[in-house]
């Protein structure tokens, strides 16, 4: 159903059709491959230099660019100069140019697709929802291949992830799973709505297996926001009963995958309690809950230290050296570059500034998802942009996803196609006249 926009592409002038479809294919492919194969890479860098030549070949018009992408390029284009700063002055490495590239690439690949889909913001959403359910399938039968031992019909001993880390791999997973869950809720028909919440039920069930797979607990936390966001969506679609039972089946599938995975780390409520109590670094397990705890505690010593700049980009693990944060010389914390709060971290190392900075473009994009989502007619698209900038949120709370190339990748490029649907914004005509095609 969400190939139906792109089988009757416009006509632009100077491009052909065809040349618009290969770049959308290569986009989608190389999208769908990322974390699970990687030569993703490859296909997205195409893509992305053939839609640059592409936007060459047209004409140049008036364009007005919505108001929250200009605050939210504003933001960003804030954050880099802050990142290039710390790179000449503290002498970080020149990676994170790269890193930090990728989302601002991510809302030159929705510019570039608005523009190839003739400024139609509806194409443009149902493109965003391909990109994720090519993603989605790839991921969730990557991750039933490495996780499922078929041959003795269990579990495999490791967990999936890909070609990556197990923790980014489930991220992407669950974020692209939410965007089909939501487009798919949007679009349930009540004529025949048993069948189509068959397909969301599977959708949603299958996701939260494979999350399951990789081993992932803090990817399920963002569930809690997902299953709200697709009950809006299926609002005035389905009648009560069908509504209670998808409800019942969708919070018992989440809490029997949380229920497994959450017994890993006995005494998380009493570590978790001592943390807020104030507790130092011997108060807790050598476990993964332990660890995170006894990094966050690092970390907010050291930007009471330095609130406003931070201790540099490249600052962790280095400063776990200074004697007066008391980490013992073996510690494993030393094992980490990173203190697994995208929050924390980002405070840490670039400062209060840095953070906001950081913080303030996903910002913009859930008050357009608001302001999207109370509007009847453009309800999905806010409800989209609320799940992508949302479950990245939610990640952050004991992950940093701007840490892994793939999911800085992922982040940047959902939320670049997502934010061109906000208000505003007025755009030349660039399609071919048709008296031109005769």
């Amino acid at each position: 159903m969400f190939l139906a926009h792109l089988s009757g592409l416009p006509r632009l002038q100077n491009v052909s059709p065809s040349a618009v479809l290969a770049c959308a294919l290569l986009f989608v492919v190389g999208m769908g491959l990322l974390g699970s194969l990687k030569i993703a890479g490859a296909f997205y860098v195409l893509s992305l230099l053939l839609g640059l030549y592409l936007l060459w070949r047209l004409p140049r018009t008036t364009i007005t660019v919505p108001p929250a992408v200009r605050l939210y390029l504003g933001f960003y284009f804030c954050f880099v100069a802050l990142v290039l700063a710390h790179i000449a002055v503290l002498s970080g490495p020149t990676s994170n140019i790269d890193q930090v590239s990728r989302i601002g690439l991510g809302l030159l690949n929705g510019f570039t697709f608005l523009v190839l889909f003739g400024f139609s913001r509806e194409r443009l959403f149902d493109f965003a929802v391909l990109v994720a359910t090519a993603h989605a399938t790839v991921a969730v039968a990557v991750a039933l291949y490495q996780g499922v031992d078929f041959t003795a019909l269990g579990l495999a001993g490791a967990r999936a992830r890909g070609v990556t880390n197990a923790i980014p791999f489930s991220e992407m997973l669950l974020t692209s799973i939410g965007l089909v869950a939501i487009a798919l809720a949007a679009r349930v028909d009540a004529r025949r709505r048993w069948p189509a919440l068959a397909l969301l039920a599977l959708v949603v069930g299958l996701g939260l297996f494979a999350v399951f797979l990789t081993g992932t607990r803090g990817t399920l936390l963002a569930f809690v926001l997902l299953f709200p966001l697709m009950m809006i969506a299926l609002v005035g679609r389905i009648a009560p009963l069908p509504a209670t039972v998808f409800t019942m089946l969708a919070l018992a599938s989440m809490l029997l995958a949380g229920a497994v995975l959450f017994q890993r780390s006995p005494g998380m409520a009493s570590m978790l309690g001592h943390f807020l109590d104030g507790a130092g670094l011997d108060a807790y397990r050598i476990d993964s809950v332990g660890i995170r705890l006894q990094m966050w505690v690092v970390a907010l010593d050291m930007i009471r230290d330095a609130p406003l700049l931070g201790q540099g980009i490249d600052s962790y693990p280095a400063v776990l050296h200074r004697t007066e944060l008391g980490v013992p010389a073996d510690s494993v914390l030393f094992r980490y570059g990173n203190v697994h709060n995208q929050y924390l971290d980002m405070a840490m190392k670039m400062g209060l500034v840095g953070a906001a900075l950081f913080f303030a473009p996903l910002a913009v994009a859930l008050v357009v998802g608001v302001r999207l989502a109370l509007d009847p007619q453009r309800r999905v698209w806010g409800l989209a942009i609320l799940w992508v900038g949302g479950s990245y949120a939610i990640y952050g709370l004991t992950q940093t996803f701007y840490g892994h190339a793939s999911t800085t990748l992922q982040f940047g490029v959902y939320l670049g196609l997502l934010m061109w649907l906000a208000p505003g914004g007025h755009y030349g005509n660039i399609l071919r006249e048709p008296e031109a095609e005769a």
